[in-house]
Order: C-alpha cells, then structure tokens, then sequence
C-alpha cells in the first residue's frame, strides 16, 4: 500500500524499531529509491521510528536515485561490506557476511 493515504495511516502509528531498503546511498543524497510514493513512505517510517536500520548490499553505494528520503545520519546502515570511511563517519554501518 502506497500513496497519501498510507502516509495518513502510518502517521498515526510509534515504532521501536524500522527496517527499510534503499536503492542508493549517497553522503550527499542520502538514501534514495527512484519511486516519490515509495520515498514518501520511507521518509514517514523513519520519522515515526526510535531506531531505524537500512538494508542494502555494497553495490548501493554512490548510486543516487531521483527522490531522496533521508539523510544517512538518520539511519544505522546494514550491508555486506562499506569501503567509504567517510559514510562511516556520518552514521553507523554494520557489515554482515554470511
């Protein structure tokens, strides 16, 4: 469910915690996914959330996608590997290998 309702309903709900993939990371841009109804969603679970984590894998960083939804400070950021020293700097990255 997407669109301006879903971002009316989820306004009404608290989370511990959220979990939410990205389609690029970018110092700059922040997280981006390239769908404005998708970005709006993101944006508002973030905000609702106390901890946010987002999921991505090593080939998501420096991609950019047309709407941005959050800056990387606001999120801890899981993925298999993370070159960039200074994205580390921003926020908190956890790499998970298998």
């Amino acid at each position: 469910i997407i669109g301006l309702v879903a971002a009316s309903n989820l306004q009404k709900y608290n989370f511990s915690k959220a979990f939410i993939g990205t389609n690029g990371v970018s110092e700059k841009q922040g997280f981006t996914t390239p769908d404005t109804e998708e970005a709006m969603l993101k944006a508002v679970a973030i905000e609702r959330s106390f901890v946010t984590y987002v999921l991505c894998d090593h080939t998501k960083f420096g991609k950019v996608s047309a709407v941005s939804f959050s800056p990387v400070a606001a999120a801890c950021i899981i993925c298999d590997k993370c070159d960039d020293e200074q994205l580390k700097s921003k926020t908190v990255v956890k790499e998970v290998t298998a």
